[in-house]
């Protein structure tokens, strides 16, 4: 105590954390760290080690979150964020029970920390400037896509050039895998597209949130992921059911849309029609892995870890011939059971029922689509192997909670864009 005396003291006297606090208030610093993180998140891909780069932001925003919520500034836990404490806690216990590695679990807890202080920026109403930048992030990131597969810069390394050689490539734009742009722009599409026919958007925004969605659109058909397609899909379906009246009578003309499939290029014809084809090479090693990761689970049932090197230590002695060396489960379930095992798996279906119940009840059906569309996907593939897509899908999840009732101050956004 000798030593820290004399620096509380000066802390004490200069008021140095008083003014800070009141700077950091003032300008509402907080919000605006979590709306950068969010919609510029693709563009840490350019920095090394881009996951380190997001830590800093996470841990400001947790302990802003905390001290707010110590300070009653917070309306209290409701039962999803005691689901989501709990997930926290599993993947932090994994440092002393698991195989991984300590600083993978607490990478992860961090990141998936993001939805404490997500509840508070969708309480205070930032919807409209969250969707403006997270649009004009998607142009950008879609844009660099579909110019790759233009030029033809496309990814050949992740195609099976036995069966899909005609597909040119797979553009992976920002990001280093195709399936993780693929979660990204799933994630993100929806609110582009929902703003399009939004009436108090007209003229210049209207026909920037139309461009975003096209450009969204195609970057998705050409990440050449199927289980993209499939999320594509039922967010164009949900979009139509629940939007309007209008869209919802579209929906009995969807049947006519297989009249077109003979008409698709040859190349997107074949690799639809390849969606449920077990002789395929990459369904079938799906189905492998699958089997693989649930007889590890049946022999760990309390999880083994959280990150790759836990993986990699275990599911080797599980793996069916030809599979040893896969990098995750290739399903986001099997991947959350085998991490934090049986409880985990519960309390995270039990927080999605929970997302899925808050939706419908204050009809915030954006939330649904693109949290539905990611899930589709996450059948098949792992939708957090990139840990920094932890950000956005705890986020997007958090925004499922969103109740216009419990809104307990104005944002300062609304202003600044009035003043504007």
């Amino acid at each position: 105590m000798s030593f820290w005396a004399p620096v509380l003291h000066f802390l004490r006297q200069t008021r140095i954390l008083n003014r800070a606090n009141t700077f950091i208030e003032r300008h509402n610093i907080p919000n605006f760290a979590f709306l950068f993180l969010v919609t510029a998140f693709p563009f840490f891909q350019l920095l090394k080690h881009s996951t380190l780069w997001l830590l800093p932001i996470c841990l400001f925003l947790l302990l802003w979150s905390l001290k707010s919520f110590f300070e009653q500034a917070l309306p209290k836990f409701d039962f999803a964020d005691y689901l989501v404490l709990l997930i926290l806690l599993l993947q932090i216990s994994t440092v002393l029970t698991g195989y991984g590695r300590a600083v993978d679990a607490l990478t992860a807890a961090l990141l998936t920390s993001t939805w404490f202080f997500a509840r508070r920026f969708w309480r205070e109403k930032n919807e409209k400037i969250f969707v403006f930048f997270s649009s004009l992030s998607l142009l950008i990131v879609s844009a660099i896509g579909v110019g790759q597969y233009a030029f033809g810069r496309a990814e050949v390394r992740w195609v099976d050039a036995s069966r899909f050689g005609d597909i040119g490539g797979r553009v992976t734009s920002l990001f280093s895998n195709p399936n993780i742009l693929a979660v990204y722009l799933l994630l993100y599409f929806p609110f582009s597209l929902w703003a399009t026919f939004l009436p108090e958007n007209k003229g210049r925004m209207r026909v920037f949130y139309a461009i975003t969605t096209v450009f969204g659109a195609i970057c998705i058909l050409l990440t050449w992921s199927r289980g993209a397609w499939l999320g594509l899909l039922l967010e164009l379906f949900l979009f139509l059911l629940f939007h309007s009246r209008k869209t919802r009578f579209a929906i009995r003309f969807a049947p006519l849309l297989l009249i077109l499939v003979p008409l698709l290029p040859s190349n997107f014809k074949s690799r639809l029609l390849s969606i449920g084809d077990l002789g395929e090479s990459s369904i079938r090693y799906r189905l492998q892995t699958w089997q693989g990761a649930l007889q590890m689970f049946k022999h760990y049932p309390f999880g083994i870890g959280v990150g790759e090197r836990a993986w990699r230590a275990i599911y080797p002695h599980f793996a069916v011939s030809g599979t040893k060396t896969v990098m995750h489960a290739h399903n986001i379930f099997l991947q959350v059971a085998t991490e934090l095992g049986a409880v985990g798996l519960v309390v995270f279906l039990l927080l999605i029922g929970t997302a899925f119940f808050r939706i419908l009840k204050e009809k915030n059906f954006t939330a649904l689509v693109a949290v539905s569309g990611a899930l589709v996907m996450g059948f098949f593939d792992h939708l957090w192997y990139y840990p920094g897509m932890l950000v956005p899908f705890w986020s997007m999840l958090a925004f499922c909670m969103k109740s216009e009732r419990k809104v307990t101050e104005k944002s300062c956004f609304v202003d600044i864009l009035h003043e504007k």
